[in-house]
């Protein structure tokens, strides 16, 4: 085969809802594990593209948004379906987090 690997692993990819993960990647002359290295890397790549709209969305709402919803946000303005978990830890890395005042505790007896 002429053609380079990512494409190979691609076509695994659309394929394996008809054929087996094995069956193809021996017709395609590439490692098992090798395809789903590739695999685990586009979660990664996945990930880096969540992270720069969290950060995009972060500044432009200038921190008021916690992870729970900004992952509502992704669902809604960018059609992004992910676990608030993913976006929990997304946000860690980033050191974004929901910026909230502090309450105070304001006078409770009125003098007269």
């Amino acid at each position: 085969m002429g053609c380079s690997k990512t494409l190979r692993f691609n076509i695994i990819h659309q394929l394996k809802h008809k054929y087996p993960v094995q069956l193809l990647c021996k017709i395609a002359q590439v490692s098992r594990s090798g395809y789903y290295k590739w695999l685990k890397r586009q979660t990664c790549r996945r990930d880096h593209e969540i992270k720069q709209i969290l950060s995009l969305e972060y500044h432009r709402l200038k921190g008021i948004y916690g992870y729970r919803r900004m992952r509502i946000l992704l669902k809604r303005k960018y059609g992004i379906h992910v676990n608030h978990k993913r976006v929990y830890r997304l946000m860690k890395l980033l050191q974004a987090g929901c910026h909230s005042e502090k309450k105070t505790l304001h006078a409770l007896f009125i003098v007269r």
